[in-house]
């Protein structure tokens, strides 16, 4: 499998942490603890349309006809503005004339992308093209972007990419989840609540239903069956690559601040890339499911790869599953060889 195309939508705009700090919105111990600079903020598009103007661009590349998409993935993490049963993955089809495609849209965490992207493989054959966005805005809702979580902020992003069987620009070496089922309760008070006039803001209280999960089941219980999880991923990994001696040129963990990465995604993965792509995330904060693809857009973007360098990326969301995607650049000649 390859990536083909990927582009995406990040908008310009910047509120600093400092800023944050000074209209009361964010707190001292926090940022110097999880290492934030910033968050990116989208103040006129909607999610979708955030994705649709990514999705157009990563087709572009792709070179392929909307009649070759066979398929269509959106996860996302947040609310789209508009009403819950509508579906996005629908609106991205209908507006990109991908009629046969199948669609489906994934709320799933923040490691939704690549579970869309383990679901749509075996529908992607020949000439066909799976077409992969994530995309989310929290700007302007119940959500706290800053403070409504622990160890991390939120920053607005989409990211559309375009999976083939025969080439593209990257290789998809080696992909492998993991599946936490007990840490479902991190997201969820245990017992159901009635839904009310004012039931959407408590629905966005994470902080809330993490502090029910500690409580129950300490920090031990959140930390260790993930780092069981992120060995069993390594020690898969070292199995058909042997990094630790030949390292990839770039690791992308997930956004998330210094507290929970350097524990976990980096104490597992760091030793096995030379270079760390988290000063982008420090910059335009966690972006929910885009953090993998968008790391890689901005290192594509700023001329960090080459062909033949190798990419690690690690992905980790409620649910609770951990992907790890390993990626080999390829140079024109090798696409073409592969065609």
């Amino acid at each position: 499998m390859y990536l083909s195309g990927l582009d995406i939508t990040l908008p310009a705009r910047r509120i600093t942490t400092v800023q944050a700090i000074e209209a009361s919105e964010y707190d001292t111990p926090n940022a110097e603890r999880d290492g934030y600079l910033g968050a990116a903020i989208e103040d006129k598009l909607y999610p979708a349309d955030m994705a649709l103007h990514a999705a157009r661009k990563a087709l572009a590349e792709s070179g392929h006809a909307p009649e070759q998409v066979a398929t269509l993935s959106y996860a996302s993490i947040h609310r789209h503005g508009h009403a819950r049963l509508w579906s996005p993955a629908a609106y991205l089809q209908h507006q990109l004339k991908i009629d046969n495609a199948l669609p489906v849209s994934i709320q799933h965490g923040c490691n939704g992308g690549f579970l869309a992207l383990k679901l749509m493989a075996p529908h992607i054959q020949a000439d066909q093209v799976g077409l992969l966005v994530t995309a989310d805005r929290f700007a302007e809702s119940g959500f706290n972007r800053w403070m409504g979580d622990y160890g991390l902020i939120y920053g607005d992003a989409a990211v559309a990419a375009t999976v083939s069987a025969q080439s593209g620009f990257a290789k998809i070496l080696h992909f492998d989840v993991c599946s936490l089922p007990a840490l479902e309760r991190l997201h969820r008070m245990p017992l159901p609540s009635p839904e009310t006039a004012g039931s959407y803001f408590s629905e966005y209280d994470i902080r809330r239903t993490k502090k029910s999960f500690l409580e129950a089941f300490s920090r031990e219980g959140f930390v260790e069956p993930i780092q069981r999880a992120l060995t069993r991923l390594r020690n898969a990994l070292l199995d058909k690559y042997n990094l630790r001696e030949h390292p990839a040129r770039w690791l992308i963990p997930p956004f998330v601040g210094n507290s929970i990465r350097e524990e976990t995604y980096e104490a597992h993965f760091g030793d096995l890339a030379t270079h760390n792509a988290w000063q982008f995330g420090r910059e335009i904060g966690h972006t929910g499911a885009s953090d993998g693809l968008l790391g890689l857009h901005l290192l594509r973007q700023k001329g960090h790869l080459q062909p033949g360098d190798r990419v690690l990326i690690i992905s980790a969301g409620a649910g609770f599953s951990c992907s790890v995607v390993l990626l080999e650049m390829q140079s024109p000649k090798d696409q073409e060889e592969t065609i």
